[in-house]
């Protein structure tokens, strides 16, 4: 068993079943032979092994045959490599076939016969190529094919037909060559032909050149009219020629250069082409114009084009004076060079019938287009369009005969009536008719125009109400018509048509006016609209209310009326739409007049509404029930109240400014206990306001020598700060003023106290602990000090030890009496306003500063005003703004 196994492991590559699969898949694919034949030396090694088996084995207990075994397993060797042998006699017998199709495509391009010198040029190129690469390639495959065929002769035999194609293909390499030396006696045969053939064409060529000349001498009694047309054929027979010659000349070129000679060029040719071809067109030429004239002057006279006529008339009279000008040029040059085709005849010649004949045909043909002149102004003044019936009875009394074209009227007709004298009168009627349709086309071109022109509608905000969004360019376009319209009113020529002028700009007008005071219209209901939506104003202003929904009814109405009919010309001139905006606007009038008297009388409860606009002041009286709408507009009522806070009902708690400074009011405001009157509640805020600032003014004022100052100035408004302190400097001044008529040191001391204070603010600026509000506190606190150092070391320097002198009674001080602030000067004293003013920057103190604040509060304080006089930016303007925040006035 063992044995058995041995030898079916040792055989299993050639009678295996998927050995026999890889076989058809090798098979199904072409290859080279090479591959062929290493696939059949591995089936030769196992017909090798066969032959070296034993037939019998012996063995102790039997004797194995093996013979049978060796015979089958021969028989598939033997079937395989026959398979393969015959592939590649197939692929043997096919590289042959492909070798002798080679050589036979050769043979039948070497004895093709060439019919032109193309081919004669293409098929020597080609032999070039087969001598010096394909008969080296192909006599390469062939030694391949060869060495294959002699291994497969040792495989299989050969068939007949394999073996003659073999023959054949070996014998390919004697007969090309025969071949190639016949196509080289043919190339040399053919070229010969070919250039035989060459010079006969060239020589037929210039025969024909020759005996063409003498035939062009008709050209010179080609000049009467009557004989244009047959004259033109001659000439078209002649170019005819020419172009044959000129395709000949082609012909010649061509083989010329393929067989590489030199050119041969035909200068006789080129002057007979520059002799008959300019020629032939005049000819062409006075043709057309000829046919032009008879046409104008015979044929129907109500068709002609005056505009075509001129133009033409114009274009034929440049180019027949340009042919004039160009032969007069070309004869006397051919008079010096004396070419074989020239004009007979002398440009200079008084007899006009002996001049060269391009010269009498241009001359003709410039008599006549000259003489047609009349005609040419007969046409454009008689064949004008905007002629009317009215307009040939004119000139037909002027005429003293009826001139009126009927179906029989030809130009001839016209000029033979002998009008000449009249034209100029006829000319002015003409005219006078164009300027007539002019001005109608003109008019009936605006009305057109409005023919697809709408009214833009669109809503308006978020209101839902249609409106007339964009007017400007219906306006434009009006405005454009009413000023052609009066232009064409004050023609002289409206006469025709001026019902329909008049007509016209009565409608226009009546559009403007209509136009103009819808745009009144709406745009004073848009502005009111707003306003008359909110129930309290109406509750307030019920008169206004009530003609307000008049004017609502009317607007709503008209614009109903445009959504139906959107195009301009056909809503905007009705009867009553005027009517009714004009009322509208009135109506409108009215109500401003009303709404202007209710806004004062708000103004002049609570002044402080003069700051706002009357939009602002509406925005506000509009919303009463809500407080938080007036929030926007506080900044413009009080100066330092950026906002106001409000609790859940609605009372005001406090008044905050832009920097985020707060202040409690001492009692709250309630807006609900005004009834919904804005001013009413705001009075209230502005007593809080002043009644807030004395209050934090005495706490503060009683908090100050408690602690030390560098913290206190970190618990109050700024406004609090800054008055609080300069009360207690002055006091400290006066103090000390008293003390130095005893202690001369008393004012040194207190110098060098201010000197500390400040000290201590100015590193306290310093702080990181400290919020940017406290930093503006602080900043301005600090101005103040350095004046007030200022001011104690002044009165030092000159030794002012009363409290009554004038150094000391000019500074700007403040005092605390009677639980209220008093700012005194000199001899002035004002109240201290107490208005709040936020946290803000203030000035430095100059001498000049201190001036002005003098000049200012004394005229205040007699009831007088004060006006700084000085050059532009020095400072007037913010100086006394300064003196107003120092006064919190």
């Amino acid at each position: 068993e063992e044995y058995i196994i041995g030898y079916k492991n040792k055989y299993y590559n050639l009678y295996a079943e998927d050995v026999r699969e890889d076989l058809d898949e090798f098979l199904s694919e072409s290859r080279v032979f090479e591959e062929y034949f290493k696939r059949i030396e591995t089936y030769f090694e196992f017909i090798r092994m066969l032959q070296s088996e034993p037939e019998n084995d012996f063995f102790e207990m039997c004797v194995v045959s093996n013979k049978s075994a060796i015979v089958a397993l021969r028989r598939i060797a033997d079937d395989l490599i026959s398979r393969i042998t015959e592939q590649m006699v197939k692929e043997h017998i096919k590289a042959e076939e492909e070798i002798c199709a080679g050589f036979e495509d050769i043979k039948t391009k070497a004895l093709t016969i060439p019919r032109s010198t193309e081919e004669l040029l293409a098929s020597a190129e080609y032999m070039i190529l087969v001598k010096k690469e394909l008969i080296f390639a192909l006599r390469d495959r062939i030694q391949y094919c060869l060495q294959v065929g002699t291994n497969l002769v040792e495989l299989t035999e050969m068939e007949p037909y394999h073996f003659d194609l073999t023959i054949r293909t070996i014998n390919w390499l004697q007969d090309i060559n025969e071949i190639c030396d016949y196509n080289a006696s043919q190339q040399e045969h053919y070229k010969f032909l070919f250039e035989e053939h060459l010079q006969d064409v060239i020589k037929k060529l210039n025969e024909d050149i020759e005996a063409m000349l003498p035939n062009l001498s008709i050209i010179d009694d080609m000049s009467a009219p009557e004989q244009f047309r047959h004259n033109y054929i001659l000439l078209r027979n002649f170019m005819g020629q020419l172009k044959t010659f000129d395709d000949y000349v082609k012909w010649i070129n061509k083989e010329e250069k393929l067989f590489k000679m030199a050119q041969t060029t035909y200068p006789k040719l080129e002057v007979m082409k520059g002799f008959i071809i300019p020629f032939a067109e005049l000819m062409k030429s006075c043709i057309e114009w000829m046919r032009y004239l008879n046409v104008w002057m015979y044929g129907p006279f109500e068709y002609l084009e005056p505009k075509f006529v001129e133009e033409t008339t114009e274009n034929f009279l440049k180019e027949f004076q340009k042919n004039q000008k160009y032969y007069r040029v070309k004869i006397r040059q051919d008079q010096i060079e004396t070419p074989i085709c020239m004009f007979r005849g002398q440009t200079e010649d008084p007899d006009p019938d002996k001049h060269p004949v391009p010269i009498r045909l241009c001359t003709k043909m410039i008599k006549t287009i000259k003489d047609f002149t009349t005609g040419v102004f007969i046409v454009n003044i008689m064949c004008n369009p905007a002629l009317r019936k009215r307009h040939w009875k004119e000139m037909s009394e002027i005429a003293g005969f009826d001139i009126t074209p009927d179906a029989g009227t030809t130009l001839k007709k016209i000029i033979d009536m002998n009008l000449d004298t009249k034209l100029d009168q006829f000319e002015i009627i003409s005219v006078g008719a164009n300027k007539e349709l002019q001005l109608q086309n003109n008019l009936h071109a605006m009305i057109r125009e409005w023919d697809s022109r709408l009214f833009p509608t669109g809503p308006y905000k978020d209101t839902g109400v249609m409106i007339l969004s964009n007017l400007d360019d219906i306006q434009a376009l009006l405005d454009d018509h009413i000023l052609k319209t009066l232009t064409m009113r004050g023609s002289a020529f409206m006469k025709p048509c001026e019902d329909e002028v008049l007509a016209w700009y009565d409608k226009i007008m009546r559009v403007n006016a209509t136009l103009d005071q819808w745009g009144k219209v709406q745009s004073n209901f848009l502005y009111l609209l707003p306003i008359f939506s909110s129930k309290d104003i109406v509750a307030q202003m019920p008169e206004e209310g009530r003609l307000f929904q008049i004017v609502e009814q009317t607007f709503t109405r008209n614009m109903a009326m445009v959504l139906r009919q959107p195009l301009v010309m056909e809503t905007a001139p009705q009867a009553g739409l005027l009517e009714s905006l004009i009322k509208a606007n009135e109506l409108l009038d009215d109500i401003t007049t009303g709404v202007s008297n209710y806004l004062e009388k708000k103004r002049l409860f609570f002044p402080r509404f003069f700051f706002l606009s009357n939009d602002e002041m509406l925005e506000i009286l509009s919303e009463t029930k809500d407080p938080l709408r007036v929030q926007p507009h506080l900044s413009k009522c009080f100066e330092g109240i950026n906002l106001l806070e409000f609790d859940a009902e609605k009372n005001v708690l406090a008044m905050i400014s832009s920097d985020q400074e707060k202040v409690l009011f001492v009692d709250q405001v309630s807006t609900a206990a005004a009834g919904g009157s804005v001013e009413k509640w705001l009075i209230g805020v502005e007593a809080e306001m002043l009644k807030a600032v004395r209050n934090e003014m005495e706490l503060s004022y009683g908090h100050y020598p408690k602690v030390q100052r560098f913290e206190w100035v970190l618990h109050w408004p700024q406004m609090i700060v800054l008055c609080v302190s300069q009360v207690y400097w002055a006091s400290m001044v006066h103090m000390n003023l008293r003390r130095s008529a005893l202690n001369q040191i008393a004012m040194n001391d207190f110098f060098g106290s201010l000197n500390r204070d400040l000290n201590d603010i100015v590193a306290l600026i310093r702080s990181t602990h400290i919020n940017n509000l406290n930093r503006i506190t602080i900043k301005s606190l600090i101005v103040i000090d350095v004046h007030a150092k200022d001011v104690v070391e002044d009165l030092i320097r000159m030794k002012i030890s009363s409290e009554f002198d004038f150094q000391w009674m000019a500074q700007l001080r403040y005092y605390w009496e009677n639980g209220d602030s008093l700012v005194r000067i000199i001899n002035a004293t004002v109240p201290y306003a107490n208005e709040y003013l936020g946290n803000s920057d203030r000035l430095v103190i100059t001498p000049l500063t201190d001036r002005c604040y003098r000049t200012l509060v004394g005229a205040y304080q007699l009831h007088l005003n004060g006006a700084p006089e000085g050059p532009a930016g020095t400072g007037k303007t913010e100086t006394t703004k300064d003196l107003a925040k120092a006064l919190a006035g």
